[in-house]
């Protein structure tokens, strides 16, 4: 309340806050402790590359940080906006409050016109406010997605570098492992064709379900954990 009058501003921040950053960070918390010790390089049978999981998890740990940032860069960002709203409100309510108090000291209008008058300023308010979530929310948006796709590039770049120097030194004169992923095309068989039952799925799903209910901390974690038993890159893709 406000001389009088309520400018509608008692919203929390004024802006639906993102829960969950707390949690966040203790989350990368207890990771990082985790990764403070060496881990050992880990030859996957179907990869056919060493994998330096050493290397995999730290540069998580680096991504997890970078996530950490971009959401506290968030987050004051809410509040400098909602701060900014906040006054530009207040200001033009008390302009649009003292403007209507000269006009009835004058008897141009009447107690009746101050309902409209505040019902006019806080459906305005509404408005304002809802555009500036929708415009924070879609800059979020794209500044995670950018985030998002250079982490990926990052992780990809560190796999290709690994493959690069298997084939320079371990897998001398065996043929190159592609570092990228071949075009999608049409399968060139049914898979009635390939299986004759379905137990293979079943096992697949069966580990998900297990590893849904376990816990892991980290993406990568959760890939090496689900791929453990894995032959060649077909499992690893089932």
């Amino acid at each position: 309340m406000r001389n009088g009058y309520s400018n509608g501003t008692h919203r929390s921040n004024g802006f639906r806050r993102d829960a969950g950053l707390n949690d966040l960070k203790i989350a990368h918390a207890i990771k990082a402790t985790q990764v403070s010790k060496p881990y050992p390089k880990i030859k996957h049978a179907g990869a056919r590359y060493v994998v330096d999981y050493d290397a995999q998890t730290r540069l998580e740990l680096i991504h997890r940080k970078d996530e950490d940032k971009l959401y506290e860069a968030f987050d004051e960002n809410k509040k400098r906006e909602y701060d900014q709203f906040e006054k530009e409100t207040k200001e033009e309510w008390e302009q649009a409050l003292a403007d209507f108090a000269r006009k009835y000291e004058k008897g141009q209008v009447g107690s009746r016109n101050k309902e409209d008058l505040i019902r006019h300023l806080t459906i305005k308010r509404d408005k304002k406010l809802e555009t500036l979530h929708q415009q924070r929310k879609e800059r979020e948006r794209l500044q995670t997605a950018e985030l998002l796709d250079r982490q990926a590039k990052e992780m990809l770049d560190l796999f290709k570098q690994a493959r690069v120097e298997c084939d320079d030194s371990s897998y001398i004169g065996s043929p190159s492992y592609p570092t990228t992923p071949p075009p999608p095309q049409p399968p060139i068989c049914s898979k009635r064709e390939i299986y004759t039952n379905t137990m293979v799925f079943e096992a697949i799903d069966e580990v998900a379900i297990t590893m849904a209910q376990s816990e892991i901390t980290t993406f990568t974690e959760l890939i090496r954990t689900l791929t453990a038993n894995a032959r060649n890159d077909i499992e690893k893709a089932r």
